[in-house]
């Protein structure tokens, strides 16, 4: 423990030693991203800045980084245009002024810094022309908006809007400690310390097809761009070695402010010798080490596995799906089995919901046989004493939200989970657990404990039976998300196309498929063949969802579940790290 202390100790002096304060610098930057119905981006940057030396301010768009992208329509408010910029004019000649620097690597926007002092206001405007792009699966916006670091950022707020709004968006934000989450059709990233030279400011969005009438083209898939973007970056990092990050590496991961920029050179230090220690013991490859390789592949048959939860271990490491997914699978699975059913009733109308209403059946029975309540099960579960089935906690779960009918509509979902939600946590926080005890005595892993850094450390070692399931799963989550069309066009029997659903639900495609499915149900000539199928799958995602919304509104959350969802793509804490394949990040500052 000394040892580290003194590491810790060499790393934080470092980081003060090599930073240099500089005189100019930004107080407050709120960047306005809105994009526009054709794929276009209006971009508005409402700056506070302290100046005290130089004469112009400077944001770069370098060609090899733009692409298809053009800048446009720049100006800033109170400034008079110059159509040739002169870097050599003076500070006073500047004053009041902007212009384009055309250089031999792009182009420069540039404005006059006019009076040094510590309160200088500047609202700037541009437009990023072809910013949508239609990729394989959807649309994508993936870009870095850094036309600024050089200029150490006191406090940072993006805030993107669209003509069309934010419905299935997944977004994601990549180069500092921050949080990013989705409002009211409004997208917030915050930062939680100084942004410098050396942050990134990348944002990805994925959409739908056809959200925008863009017509730029790109020839890489949803998925790929994904793993692309997240290879290397603060998400994957956690998901992957959330078993040996010790208590106060997560605490200080969700410390933000000034303290920011040496907790996460800790806690990367921590991590990269983490890595390295459990790869030399043989744990488990990278997400994006085993989907690379398995990319070119597709395996058309699901895994022969008959514990869903089981294997859970493996497919939050694969596709970052973990809990809800795995609820909505067993929905499907009592819901075959006839031990339950789900009413679904469309709502009419703009401002309606739909309403589902579980039913279980042989209520009486079913309370009978798993009488223990939710409360004891969890207590079970601290002390180490539940030896039983996942499927088993769900299913008792379930049972608990019934009324004396074996009934569950919408508002009693919602409530009974926003209630327990306590209770719920415990059971989520045991699903790692669960599975990995569950692999090891399967043969798929074995378990080893080490020490790095003075801190216990997992290794997860795959055996060989264990890496054939990882490929297997690869490569049949590679089959559903490729042929999502042909696997509901092709010629199948029902339990065939209902298995397809639920492995395509427990690896991530689950709202994918929900859509083609209710696309084929508005359509006369498919209705009839695919009602049952839409009804089977959608009323089970309806009613994961109303779960998942009680859970959140009873406040369950952790730093595992924050980073979970911001992977998912469904917002949270934001890091270093990450973001490889987008345009743009220029920089910029002051000279």
């Amino acid at each position: 423990m000394k040892k580290y202390s003194i590491i810790v100790l060499l790393i934080i002096s470092s980081m003060f030693l090599t930073t240099q304060v500089s005189a100019n610098a930004i107080k407050e930057l709120v960047m306005k991203v809105h994009i526009n119905e054709d794929g276009s981006v209006d971009i508005t940057e409402e700056r506070l800045q302290n100046m005290d030396e130089g004469t112009e301010n400077y944001m770069i768009f370098n060609d090899r980084d733009m692409g298809e992208v053009e800048v446009t329509n720049f100006s800033v408010d109170g400034y008079e245009a110059v159509e040739d910029w002169d870097s050599d004019a003076s500070l006073e000649e500047k004053a009041g002024k902007y212009g384009i620097l055309d250089t031999s690597s792009g182009q420069e926007l540039v404005f006059g810094i006019g009076e040094y002092g510590s309160d200088n206001e500047y609202t700037v405007h541009y437009t990023l022309e072809n910013m949508v792009r239609n990729i394989d699966g959807g649309q994508s916006l993936f870009w870095n908006f850094d036309t600024f670091s050089s200029l150490p950022t006191g406090e940072f707020t993006m805030e993107i809007t669209s003509d069309v709004p934010f419905e299935d968006v997944n977004y994601w934000g990549f180069g500092f400690i921050g949080d990013i989450e989705l409002i009211d059709d409004t997208i917030y990233w915050d930062s939680s310390n100084m942004v410098r030279e050396g942050n990134d400011v990348i944002v990805l969005l994925h959409f739908p097809e056809g959200t925008y009438t863009t017509s730029v083209e790109d020839d890489i898939s949803i998925d790929e761009e994904r793993e692309q973007a997240l290879d290397g970056s603060i998400y994957e990092e956690y998901l992957e070695d959330q078993d040996s990050m010790p208590t106060w590496a997560i605490w200080l991961l969700s410390i933000g402010g000034g303290l920011g920029v040496i907790l996460v050179g800790i806690i990367t230090y921590f991590s990269v010798g983490v890595a390295r220690y459990k790869k030399e013991k043989g744990h488990i490859e990278s997400r994006s080490t085993i989907v690379s390789r398995n990319k070119d592949y597709e395996e058309e048959q699901a895994p022969d596995v008959e514990d869903y939860a089981g294997i859970i271990y493996f497919v939050k490491h694969l596709t970052y799906e973990a809990f809800d997914g795995l609820f909505q699978v067993y929905l499907m699975k009592w819901n075959d089995e006839g031990r339950l059913s789900i009413e679904l009733e469309e709502g009419e109308g703009w401002f309606s919901t739909d309403e589902t209403t579980v039913t279980i059946h042989d209520y009486e029975a079913a309370v009978e046989a798993y009488s223990t309540s939710i409360e004891q099960i969890g207590k079970a579960i601290k002390a180490k004493q539940y030896n039983g089935s996942y499927e088993a906690l769900m299913w008792r779960f379930l049972i608990e939200m019934a009324d004396s009918n074996g009934k569950i509509d919408n508002k009693t979902l919602r409530e009974f989970s926003k209630k327990n939600a306590k209770q719920f946590e415990i059971l989520v926080d045991y699903l790692n657990e669960y599975s990995l005890e569950y692999l090891e005595k399967n043969g798929y892993i074995e378990l080893d404990k080490g020490k790095k850094y003075g801190f216990p450390v997992l290794i997860t070692r795959p055996t060989e039976d264990g890496e054939a399931l990882l490929n297997h799963i690869a490569q049949h989550k590679n089959y559903l998300s490729k042929r999502d069309e042909e696997v509901l066009n092709n010629p199948f029997d029902e339990s065939e196309l209902k298995e397809h659903l639920k492995w395509a639900t427990l690896l991530g495609d689950s709202t994918k498929y929900n859509k083609i499915l209710e696309t084929y149900n508005k359509e006369e000539e498919y209705r009839q063949t695919y009602y049952p199928y839409y009804l089977y799958h959608h009323a089970t995602l309806h009613t994961r969802n109303q779960i998942t919304t009680g859970l959140g509104e009873g406040g369950m959350s952790s730093a595992m579940s924050s980073a979970a969802s911001a992977a998912s793509g469904g917002g949270g804490a934001t890091g270093g790290g990450g973001g490889g394949g987008a345009g743009g990040g220029g920089g910029g500052g002051a000279r």
